[in-house]
């Protein structure tokens, strides 16, 4: 489904696929790509039922005071494994920043300049992507600072 996705949409990625037990630092090596490209993609559900999809940096997490300011909402909670599932299609620890429909999505302004964002997007599997890609391949996207270092 998202290798298709990345095909017809001509997008600047690459999707790789490792042997079992390669760990994420491992796959960033091989993938020659620096750890401040390694980002972590995680769903949230606003009290008005949206689904907001979050991509920030790797060594920080969201400020989800500054999410509910952004994206005008009173409440936002870490949506469950079955929530995820539902909502975007995905399993949760394996979202891709894009091919998720109906959704909001957020990306960290700090990941603008990067050449790529790595993430897993599932058990063995990895996906390098532009951060003009994953713009251009989101409808309704918000390019704003909203992450803190952990």
């Amino acid at each position: 489904m998202l290798e298709d996705f990345l095909e017809q949409n001509c997008l600047d990625a690459e999707f790789f696929s490792f042997e079992d037990g390669v760990s994420f630092k491992k796959a960033l090596f091989e993938m020659h790509t620096p750890a401040s490209s390694a980002v972590k993609i995680e769903f949230f559900l606003a009290n008005s039922g949206e689904g907001l999809l979050l991509i920030f940096p790797h060594n920080s997490k969201p400020d989800l005071q500054k999410i509910k300011r952004i994206a005008g909402c009173e409440s936002i909670s870490h949506a469950s494994a079955d929530e995820t599932l539902e909502f975007a299609g995905y399993e949760k620890g394996f979202l891709p920043p894009v091919s998720i429909y109906g959704v909001k999505v957020f990306l960290e302004k700090s990941l603008q300049g990067k050449e790529f964002l790595f993430c897993k997007v599932g058990e063995n599997d990895y996906l390098k992507i532009s951060p003009d890609s994953v713009a251009e391949a989101n409808e309704d996207i918000k390019i704003e600072s909203f992450s803190k270092p952990v």
